[in-house]
Protein backbone atom coordinates (compact mmCIF):
# COMPACT_ATOMS: atom_id res chain seq x y z
CA UNK A 1 0.00 0.00 0.00
CA UNK A 2 1.14 3.88 0.04
CA UNK A 3 3.73 4.98 2.49
CA UNK A 4 2.68 7.90 4.58
CA UNK A 5 4.24 11.38 3.37
CA UNK A 6 5.50 11.17 6.93
CA UNK A 7 8.02 8.23 6.64
CA UNK A 8 9.16 9.44 2.75
CA UNK A 9 9.61 13.20 3.11
CA UNK A 10 12.65 13.65 5.77
CA UNK A 11 14.62 10.53 3.59
CA UNK A 12 13.78 12.73 0.30
CA UNK A 13 15.28 15.83 1.97
CA UNK A 14 18.46 14.57 3.35
CA UNK A 15 18.76 13.40 -0.24
CA UNK A 16 18.33 16.82 -1.68
CA UNK A 17 20.51 18.51 0.86
CA UNK A 18 23.46 16.31 0.21
CA UNK A 19 23.07 16.79 -3.64
CA UNK A 20 22.29 20.85 -3.40
CA UNK A 21 24.56 21.39 -0.50
CA UNK A 22 27.86 20.49 -1.79
CA UNK A 23 27.31 23.32 -4.65
CA UNK A 24 26.13 25.74 -2.17
CA UNK A 25 28.98 25.26 0.54
CA UNK A 26 31.21 25.53 -2.17
CA UNK A 27 30.60 28.84 -3.52
CA UNK A 28 29.51 30.46 0.35
CA UNK A 29 33.32 29.20 0.86
CA UNK A 30 34.14 31.16 -1.93
CA UNK A 31 32.63 33.72 -1.41
CA UNK A 32 34.20 34.16 2.46
CA UNK A 33 37.56 32.85 1.04
CA UNK A 34 37.82 35.64 -1.62
CA UNK A 35 37.04 38.33 0.88
CA UNK A 36 39.09 36.91 3.74
CA UNK A 37 41.54 34.12 2.53
CA UNK A 38 42.76 33.17 6.39
CA UNK A 39 45.90 31.56 4.27
CA UNK A 40 48.25 32.36 1.02
CA UNK A 41 47.00 29.32 -0.67
CA UNK A 42 43.32 29.57 0.36
CA UNK A 43 41.34 31.34 -2.08
CA UNK A 44 38.96 29.37 -3.75
CA UNK A 45 37.84 25.98 -3.08
CA UNK A 46 37.81 23.66 -6.20
CA UNK A 47 34.22 23.47 -6.58
CA UNK A 48 35.02 20.68 -9.57
CA UNK A 49 36.72 18.32 -7.13
CA UNK A 50 33.22 18.55 -4.74
CA UNK A 51 30.79 18.28 -7.74
CA UNK A 52 32.65 15.43 -8.89
CA UNK A 53 32.36 13.68 -5.52
CA UNK A 54 29.13 14.19 -5.15
CA UNK A 55 28.06 13.42 -9.02
CA UNK A 56 30.63 10.35 -9.01
CA UNK A 57 29.26 8.90 -5.60
CA UNK A 58 25.90 9.33 -6.59
CA UNK A 59 26.43 7.32 -9.87
CA UNK A 60 28.42 4.98 -8.05
CA UNK A 61 25.29 4.34 -5.47
CA UNK A 62 22.76 4.58 -7.91
CA UNK A 63 25.17 1.54 -10.20
CA UNK A 64 26.45 -0.67 -7.39
CA UNK A 65 22.67 -0.46 -5.74
CA UNK A 66 22.00 -3.79 -7.68
CA UNK A 67 25.34 -5.51 -8.06
CA UNK A 68 27.34 -8.34 -6.47
CA UNK A 69 29.75 -7.58 -4.23
CA UNK A 70 33.28 -7.42 -6.40
CA UNK A 71 31.65 -5.46 -9.28
CA UNK A 72 30.12 -2.91 -6.52
CA UNK A 73 34.14 -2.38 -5.46
CA UNK A 74 35.00 -2.04 -8.90
CA UNK A 75 31.95 0.94 -9.73
CA UNK A 76 33.51 2.78 -6.45
CA UNK A 77 37.52 2.57 -7.44
CA UNK A 78 36.16 4.37 -10.90
CA UNK A 79 34.14 6.82 -9.19
CA UNK A 80 37.62 7.58 -6.38
CA UNK A 81 39.43 7.45 -9.75
CA UNK A 82 37.54 10.01 -11.31
CA UNK A 83 37.23 12.48 -8.57
CA UNK A 84 40.96 11.94 -7.28
CA UNK A 85 41.91 12.75 -11.05
CA UNK A 86 39.78 15.87 -11.42
CA UNK A 87 41.41 17.36 -8.35
CA UNK A 88 44.72 16.29 -9.11
CA UNK A 89 44.30 17.91 -13.07
CA UNK A 90 43.63 21.28 -11.03
CA UNK A 91 46.23 21.28 -8.99
CA UNK A 92 48.31 20.08 -12.52
CA UNK A 93 46.44 23.00 -14.24
CA UNK A 94 47.23 25.78 -11.56
CA UNK A 95 43.42 26.27 -10.79
CA UNK A 96 44.11 25.36 -7.37
CA UNK A 97 46.69 25.08 -4.41
CA UNK A 98 46.25 21.37 -2.81
CA UNK A 99 44.30 22.63 0.30
CA UNK A 100 41.65 24.33 -1.85
CA UNK A 101 41.51 21.07 -3.66
CA UNK A 102 41.22 19.43 -0.54
CA UNK A 103 38.29 21.28 0.87
CA UNK A 104 36.15 20.73 -2.16
CA UNK A 105 37.35 17.45 -1.38
CA UNK A 106 35.66 17.07 2.04
CA UNK A 107 32.98 19.49 1.03
CA UNK A 108 31.77 16.68 -1.64
CA UNK A 109 32.56 13.95 0.79
CA UNK A 110 30.04 15.24 3.60
CA UNK A 111 27.40 16.06 1.09
CA UNK A 112 27.97 12.50 -0.48
CA UNK A 113 27.30 10.99 2.88
CA UNK A 114 24.34 13.27 3.44
CA UNK A 115 23.06 12.04 0.71
CA UNK A 116 23.96 8.26 0.93
CA UNK A 117 22.59 8.62 4.35
CA UNK A 118 19.01 9.47 3.17
CA UNK A 119 19.37 7.27 -0.20
CA UNK A 120 20.17 4.08 2.11
CA UNK A 121 16.76 4.56 4.38
CA UNK A 122 14.67 5.38 1.67
CA UNK A 123 11.94 3.18 0.79
CA UNK A 124 10.41 4.28 -2.20
CA UNK A 125 11.74 3.76 -5.32
CA UNK A 126 14.52 5.55 -7.36
CA UNK A 127 13.16 5.94 -10.84
CA UNK A 128 13.81 10.06 -10.02
CA UNK A 129 17.64 9.42 -9.37
CA UNK A 130 18.02 7.95 -13.11
CA UNK A 131 16.70 11.09 -14.41
CA UNK A 132 18.56 13.23 -12.26
CA UNK A 133 22.16 11.05 -13.73
CA UNK A 134 20.82 12.01 -16.86
CA UNK A 135 20.30 15.89 -16.43
CA UNK A 136 23.82 15.92 -14.33
CA UNK A 137 25.50 14.08 -17.29
CA UNK A 138 23.30 16.32 -20.00
CA UNK A 139 24.54 19.88 -18.56
CA UNK A 140 27.94 18.68 -17.76
CA UNK A 141 28.53 17.80 -21.33
CA UNK A 142 26.65 21.34 -22.24
CA UNK A 143 29.07 22.88 -20.35
CA UNK A 144 32.44 21.21 -21.62
CA UNK A 145 35.07 23.31 -22.22
CA UNK A 146 32.94 26.16 -22.00
CA UNK A 147 34.17 29.05 -19.66
CA UNK A 148 31.15 30.09 -16.91
CA UNK A 149 31.88 33.12 -14.63
CA UNK A 150 30.53 31.22 -11.55
CA UNK A 151 33.77 32.23 -10.38
CA UNK A 152 34.40 35.59 -11.08
CA UNK A 153 30.84 36.48 -10.01
CA UNK A 154 31.82 34.76 -6.26
CA UNK A 155 34.79 36.76 -6.41
CA UNK A 156 32.66 39.95 -6.76
CA UNK A 157 30.74 38.91 -4.28
CA UNK A 158 33.67 38.01 -1.80
CA UNK A 159 35.35 41.53 -2.85
CA UNK A 160 32.23 43.82 -2.21
CA UNK A 161 31.23 42.26 0.77
CA UNK A 162 34.94 42.48 1.79
CA UNK A 163 34.85 46.48 0.80
CA UNK A 164 31.45 47.37 2.05
CA UNK A 165 30.79 45.30 5.42
CA UNK A 166 34.32 45.66 6.48
CA UNK A 167 34.18 41.70 7.09
CA UNK A 168 37.19 40.71 8.21
CA UNK A 169 37.86 43.12 10.90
Amino acid sequence: MGESKASVWPNFKRTDYGLTGSTGATAILKIYFFSCPPLASLHSPSGHTSFSVVSGGVAAIAAGERSVAWQRVAIWLAGIALFVGIGLSRIALGDHSPLEVEIGLLVGLIALAIFASGYSRSTRRRGGLVLLIVVVVAVAALAHGRKLEFEDLLRSLGLRWHIHAHACG
